[in-house]
């Protein structure tokens, strides 16, 4: 069984999509469109390929977003003209919209705090 992601260590960007290494574990958040997000979670590092009940398309047919990351001293953000996403040490994720309201805020030992 593989363990918690672990600290924040690395990050990497390919086009609208980015990549942050975990420990063992990678998360990968693509801006598929301005208003939608696509988070996905590789405990071992290696993504499954996407699965035919996913929500969204994949990115390929989707229209993606302009994206600008930046990174704090305490995470990485993705801003789009519609979203922001901040991701944290151990996998943690909040989302924000345009107006700074919270969309989903994660709990400082992970899983939803709101």
């Amino acid at each position: 069984m593989q363990g918690r992601p672990a600290a924040l260590q690395a990050w990497s960007r390919d086009g609208t999509e980015v990549f942050v290494q975990l420990g063992e574990s990678r998360l990968a958040v693509a801006a598929v469109a301005p208003g939608v997000i696509r988070v996905r979670l590789a405990p071992d590092g290696r993504f499954a390929p996407p699965r035919s009940w996913a929500v969204t398309t994949p990115e390929t047919r989707l229209p993606g977003a302009d994206l600008n990351v930046t990174e704090t001293a305490d995470c990485v953000r993705l801003d789009t003209d519609e979203l922001s996403v901040e991701l944290f040490d151990h996998g943690r994720v909040d989302v924000y919209d345009a107006n700074g309201s919270a969309v989903l805020l994660d709990g400082p030992t992970g899983g939803p705090a709101r």
